[in-house]
């Protein structure tokens, strides 16, 4: 498998978190690591204010829903020196929070709003944590494993909106 020049080697990446934040990085592959959440906007801010790093762009955000846990992964990005990062933090299922990072990357408000809607995830001090696909009252979130199988809940509508028995025009 090969890495994408730009990309940082996550062995590299731990090695520079490392320096700062001795023996934090307990998981890293190829090209990510893994961050604990409470440390998690502490390095992230770390890594857009250190020049060595220099991740002034938030490329993307993302959640994944690995059944028992989820997964928030991120990738960095630094115009100047021309590299890539790749961070992995795990939640609690139960309660699945972390910090917004909307204080230190403005393109972070609707793709934090986006996880929220989709898989359920909140940002703590997100400075408008709303839906954004879905309307309020939605039940669930559609992107969990487990959104069939809710209990008592009826998610999504019985047919499209707008949908009228044998017409599908508006």
């Amino acid at each position: 498998m090969t890495l994408n020049t730009l990309q940082l080697p996550g062995q590299e990446l731990k090695n520079i978190i490392d320096s700062h934040f001795p023996a934090i990085i307990s998981n890293f592959s190829l090209d990510w690591v893994e961050i604990p959440i409470d440390k998690y906007l502490e390095i992230i801010t770390w890594m857009k204010e250190n020049p060595e790093i220099d991740a002034a762009q938030l490329s993307n955000i993302t959640g994944v829903d690995m059944i028992d846990t989820f997964e928030i992964h991120l990738h960095l990005q630094s115009l100047d020196l021309k590299k890539m990062y790749s961070i992995k933090v795990i939640l609690d299922r139960e309660n699945p929070v972390i910090p917004s990072l909307c204080s230190l990357y403005i393109g972070a408000n609707l793709q934090e709003r986006e996880i929220f809607d989709l898989l359920g995830i909140n940002f703590d001090g997100h400075p408008d944590l709303r839906r954004i696909f879905l309307w309020e009252g939605f039940a669930g979130h559609p992107l969990r494993k487990d959104f069939l199988q809710m209990d008592d809940a009826n998610p999504g509508l019985p047919r499209f909106p707008f949908e009228e028995a044998g017409k599908q025009e508006r």
